[in-house]
């Protein structure tokens, strides 16, 4: 991991590799989240399983904060409440020009949404093909709806003709 830390452009010495490793982990651990909400939000079978899952991951990530605060606070050892003030005074210079900067965000943003609408044009073009329809649907429509009273005569099977008039 170190090796690879020095080839993507950091210079060497301990600060910057440990700088490098740490930000490189924060990659990682923001990708598993996201590889974490997809597989919650497949496996889920209703709304509230969703939302009680995700609360689930939110109070877990929650604890670290809670953690670091109360070592700042002085509620564990001293050494972890030197090691919190550390970190928390700890300041990144970085010296790169405003105009990189903006110029990988506009690059960023373009990919993303370019991404996004060829995300966006794959399902609806399969959307109007009838790949997603299903082949059939039954509506079952009780005799006790007073708002509707003629609604019952619409219950029943209605099965997708996929021929086109136009």
């Amino acid at each position: 991991l170190v090796t690879g830390v020095l080839h993507v452009g950091i210079q060497s010495g301990p600060k910057n590799i440990k700088w490098g490793v740490t930000n490189f982990m924060r990659l990682v651990e923001g990708v598993l989240v996201i590889i974490v909400s997809i597989i919650f939000i497949v496996q889920s079978s209703t709304a509230i399983d969703l939302w009680l899952n995700f609360a689930a991951v939110q109070f877990v990530g929650q604890l670290d904060n809670l953690a670091f605060t109360l070592a700042k606070m002085n509620f564990f050892r001293k050494t972890e409440w030197e090691l919190a003030k550390r970190v928390s005074d700890y300041r990144v210079h970085i010296n790169h020009s405003r105009q990189s900067f903006k110029r990988i965000v506009r690059i960023i943003l373009c990919v993303g949404v370019t991404v996004m609408i060829a995300g966006l044009s794959i399902i609806f073009y399969t959307q109007y093909n009838l790949h997603f329809a299903c082949k059939s649907i039954t509506i079952t429509v009780g005799e006790s709806s007073s708002a509707f009273p003629l609604a019952r005569y619409l219950s029943g099977t209605y099965i997708l003709d996929k021929t086109r008039i136009n």
